[in-house]
Parts: C-alpha cells; structure tokens; sequence
C-alpha cells in the first residue's frame, strides 16, 4: 500500500483517475504483461491503492514523453550499484533514519566504486538519526514530522 495516506479506492475511482472504463481495467488486471498494479481483496470486495494508481498513470505519462523509467535507468548500473540502492529503497519506505544513513552511506560508496573513486574523498554531510539535526532530516525525507 506504500505510505499512510494511501487509500484503498472502488473500480469508479479508479476509472476517474485512469480515465479508462471498467472493462479496460479490468481487460489490463488480467494481461499477465501489462503492469497495472492488481487489486487488494476483502471478502468479496476489490479495492485499489490510490497511491499505486496514481503512480502507474504518471509512470504512463513518463513514458509517453520519452523519459526513461527508473528500472530502465537501474538496468545500466553495476549489479552492486543496483543491489545498493534497492536496500536504500527499502530504508527510504522505514521510519528508522539511521538505517536510512546507512543505506545511503554503502549506496554512496557502491556507485563511486563504480566509477573509480574513494568514497572517503568527498565527505558528505548526512543528518544524524539522532539529535537537533533529526527534524530537519525528517522534513527533508517527507515524513511530515517538523
């Protein structure tokens, strides 16, 4: 479902952000190759995140205007780049910033690696997970904390 503002939205309200009708909706659930996220099941109730909704329009929309993907981007990268920043994806979507640092921290490393330089030659200055520097590290990662 991703963050806690997500919704879990009716097939209309899925149309009216798609703007496609039921029946194309539910033509693309069932294309095994198309990547319109599936519906979550409650009983007998379908019900979509809004937020996976939206994100799959606007991916649409990208695309459409020739800009590359991510995971056409993350193709090109050395497979430890890549692996890297998938464990910096998974500490970005915690709550724990000190994870988070870390994860950054061995991402920043990996990819300098990667093209030949030291990572201890550029400091760079993260925010501690713990102390004054915390609320702005919060804000600045969109967790709604000031």
């Amino acid at each position: 479902m991703g963050n806690r503002s997500d919704r879990m939205i009716r097939i209309g309200a899925v149309c009216d952000i798609t703007g496609e009708s039921k029946s194309t909706t539910y033509r693309r659930i069932a294309d095994d190759d198309d990547d319109f996220p599936p519906p979550y099941h409650f009983g007998a109730a379908a019900r979509w995140s809004e937020n996976e909704v939206r994100a799959w329009v606007a991916r649409k929309m990208r695309e459409q205007r020739g800009e590359r993907p991510l995971t056409l981007l993350l193709d090109n990268l050395p497979e430890d780049v890549r692996e890297a920043f998938g464990r910096l994806l998974d500490a970005w979507s915690s709550d724990d910033l000190a994870e988070l640092e870390r994860a950054w921290q061995e991402f920043r490393a990996a990819k300098l690696a990667s093209i030949g330089e030291d990572a201890a030659s550029e400091p760079v200055d993260v925010p501690s997970a713990a102390g004054p520097a915390d609320a702005g590290a919060a804000a600045w990662l969109g967790r709604g904390r000031p």
